[in-house]
């Protein structure tokens, strides 16, 4: 059983070993695992079941809640939790009697356990990203006609986690990892994936407090770099012990739109000052407003692709969530406009080239639309291109009001979306005007 060394090697191969499939009640049921390994951490993972002795009516599919490696194998054990299993035909087999065989489409996660030879002297702990290039070390390669290749590589950003009272809890480096495959004598093959690895951590931190580290600093870097970071997969190591986590093995969140689509909105000099200064303050925010955070990026940056009314929908309840879980209602009943005016009263932020006010019962405000699409309206009633326009000074908002709420200022505030406002302004008023005709309201000058 080689899957240790055939996931360090990211190479396709099949897998197979006996194991067990267990059951919520605490039934060990003898099966036998197969499991195809993806080229490299990015890809898709694919992994089928057989259980021999066994009639697919005495089991409920959803019954089984994860598999295991047979106990033969002293110094590797894997696991896989929550299957959700796709398919299930009858098979039959030389070796055993007749059973069912089971396609996963969907696992938790894969965990492998290596017992190492030597000991470490210390703990080391790394996470694969989803592909991404914001942030990462340029490295430019020159190639010679013998194949020589010489590579000059920029250093890695350092990024360090600050507690709630300004103290370093652990420092990362933002790395980017080659792994090579020869396919035969004359072809090779590389892929490079971004590895977020940990340089020094406060004593006593467990896997579990490394890997919320590394969540935190995915979901900041999604703010920072308009675009969805995920991770594929995290390795700990410490003592004799080697765990590799691979999240989602079979079908790999990616993000839904083009990194460079609309630019980053930190600079990539700032990511590290960035990071300090809002990992300082996401310490001391309670649960609920770290998941308003969080749903709030997500929003921006959903994880499958969206009707534009969905996405206005799903970035003005974020919005929403936010102005909640820092100010919340008075009472009840308090409408909308009432308490968002509080709320942005007590963290004000800097509109710029946001032309659509969220509230303001005089004109047609963002709130309008939020109505509109909650009746069941839809796109094809507005002007073109106004709901492109309200989705972009949503998302602006959203974004400032993070950035107020996490307690960083930008040095460089000339990011790509926030400039096309300025030069399309005179544009956007109009199609602002548009709308108020549509819905009744006086047009009011927003510049």
């Amino acid at each position: 059983y080689s899957a240790q060394s055939c996931m360090t090697q990211a190479t396709t191969t099949l897998t197979r070993a006996d194991g067990y499939a267990w059951t919520s009640d605490g039934q060990k049921i003898l099966c036998r695992i197969a499991i195809w390994l993806p080229w490299d951490a990015s890809g898709n993972g694919q992994m089928e079941v057989e259980i021999f002795q066994v009639k697919w009516e005495m089991l409920e599919p959803r019954s089984i809640t994860n598999f295991s490696a047979h106990e033969d194998l002293p110094s590797f054990s894997f696991q896989a939790f929550d299957p959700l299993i796709r398919r299930a035909q009858y098979c039959h087999s030389l070796r055993h009697t007749g059973g069912v065989r089971l396609t996963i489409s969907r696992i938790r996660n894969w965990l492998l356990t290596t017992h190492l030879e030597a000991p470490l002297t210390m703990n080391a702990f790394e996470a694969t990203l989803s592909n991404f290039n914001y942030g990462l070390p340029w490295d430019p390669a020159r190639h010679d006609w013998k194949g020589n290749r010489f590579v000059s590589v920029e250093e890695s950003p350092k990024l360090s986690l600050l507690d709630a009272n300004g103290d370093i809890s652990s420092v990362w480096e933002l790395q980017k990892h080659w792994h090579w495959n020869l396919q035969n004598s004359s072809h090779v093959s590389a892929t490079a994936s971004p590895v977020l690895k940990l340089l020094n951590a406060s004593a006593g931190m467990d896997a579990e407090e490394l890997a919320q580290n590394a969540r935190n600093i995915c979901t900041l870097l999604s703010l920072a770099a308009r675009h969805r970071v995920h991770i594929y997969r995290t390795v700990h190591q410490h003592g004799q012990v080697s765990e590799e986590n691979w999240l989602v093995p079979l079908r790999r969140p990616r993000a839904t739109t083009e990194e460079n689509a609309c630019g980053p909105l930190i600079q990539s000099n700032e990511l590290s000052s960035f990071i300090e200064a809002a990992s300082k303050t996401w310490s001391a925010l309670t649960d609920d407003q770290k998941d308003a955070v969080r749903l709030a990026i997500f929003a921006i940056h959903p994880p499958t692709e969206q009707t534009m009314e969905a996405r206005f929908m799903n970035l003005f309840s974020s919005l929403e969530g936010l102005g909640k879980r820092w100010i919340g209602p008075k009472k009840k009943r308090e409408i909308f406009r009432d308490w968002y005016e509080r709320f942005r009263d007590q963290y004000p932020i800097e509109m710029g080239p946001i032309l659509w006010p969220v509230s303001d019962a005089e004109t047609t405000d963002l709130y309008w639309f939020r109505n509109e699409f909650a009746h069941g309206r839809t796109v094809m009633h507005l002007p073109p291109g106004v709901l492109p326009l309200a989705i972009d000074h949503l998302q602006l908002l959203i974004e400032f009001t993070l950035l107020r709420l996490l307690g960083y200022q930008r040095t460089n505030r000339s990011d790509w979306l926030t400039a096309e406002q300025v030069k399309n302004s005179a544009k956007n008023v109009q199609l602002i005007d548009s709308v108020c005709h549509l819905s009744g309201k006086t047009p009011k000058d927003l510049s």
